[in-house]
Parts: structure tokens; C-alpha cells; sequence
């Protein structure tokens, strides 16, 4: 059974845009029966303007439910990430938000999580994921800084 946790991080620091930030990540949990022995930890970054819903909501037709659950029901650990300034993240001026710091946001938010991870601490009763095989997609501009963060900083 997956389970779902939403999260509003801090990313001020990280973003140095000079006013308060934060990013909103939706964790989608397998059953911890499903993690293999180097969990998979799958971070994933919607398209611009498009929210991380584009992974978590259930698509209508024959093959039905959302990329996230059909991940998390394979056993991957699936994070969907709203880009900051989009979604429910904090909102900025579109002009301060270049590559370098979307990606320096998206990392901090990226970090937090798999140190709550990491320390069982995301949900109650959850197993610790120690040395998990992290992943980061995207879709068209999610995609593209997906890339630039790897390039820049090897977060995957």
C-alpha cells in the first residue's frame, strides 16, 4: 500500500533571492516491503507552469493512475516536486529565477528529503532508506532543469 506525504520546505537559504522560499514536494511511499536492498528515490520536476500534479493525479482512460503510484508500486520511493515559483511553491519574480537557482532550490529540497529519509523521520513508522539510488526526470522544462542541476551539481 503506498502512502502519501506533502511537504512545504525551506529553501530561503539555498535560493538567496533575498525574501523567504520554499518549495512543495508531494513523497509517494511504497509498501517498505517494496524497497530493494539500494532503494530507488525518484525526484521529479513537472513542466513549466505545470504543478507536480502532472505525476499524482489519476489520468483518465484504459491505463488509468498516476505515474507516481504506478512507480511506487514497483517499490521506488517517487518525488514530485513543484519548481519554485510555480505550483504551491513560493511565488518570485520570473526574472530571479534562472537555472542556477531553481536548481540550488530544488537541491536544498532534494537534500532535506533524503535526510528525512535517511532518518526515518518523513513518516511514523517508516524504515530508515540508507544509500538509496537517487534519479531525477522531468517533463520539458522540468526536464531541462533536471539536466542543468546535474551538470552543475551531480545530484543524481
Amino acid at each position: 500500500m503506498t502512502q502519501a506525504v506533502e511537504l512545504r520546505i525551506d529553501v530561503t537559504d539555498a535560493a538567496a533571492l533575498g525574501e523567504p522560499a520554499h518549495v512543495v514536494a508531494s513523497v509517494i511511499l511504497p509498501d517498505p516491503a517494496l524497497l530493494g536492498e539500494r532503494p530507488v528515490v525518484c525526484f521529479a520536476r513537472p513542466g513549466g507552469g505545470y504543478s507536480r500534479g502532472y505525476y499524482t493525479c489519476d489520468l483518465p482512460g484504459p491505463a488509468r493512475g498516476a505515474q507516481a503510484a504506478w512507480h511506487a508500486a514497483r517499490g521506488w520511493i517517487f518525488v514530485a516536486l513543484d519548481t519554485l515559483g510555480c505550483g504551491a511553491s513560493s511565488p518570485h519574480d520570473p526574472e530571479a529565477l534562472g537555472f542556477a537557482t531553481v536548481a540550488a532550490a530544488a537541491a536544498a529540497a532534494e537534500q532535506e528529503i533524503l535526510l528525512r529519509l535517511a532518518n526515518a523521520v518523513l513518516l511514523a513508522g517508516y524504515p530508515p532508506v540508507h544509500q538509496p539510488v537517487v534519479l531525477g526526470i522531468g517533463q520539458s522544462a522540468g526536464a531541462s532543469m533536471v539536466i542543468w542541476q546535474q551538470a552543475h551539481r551531480r545530484s543524481y
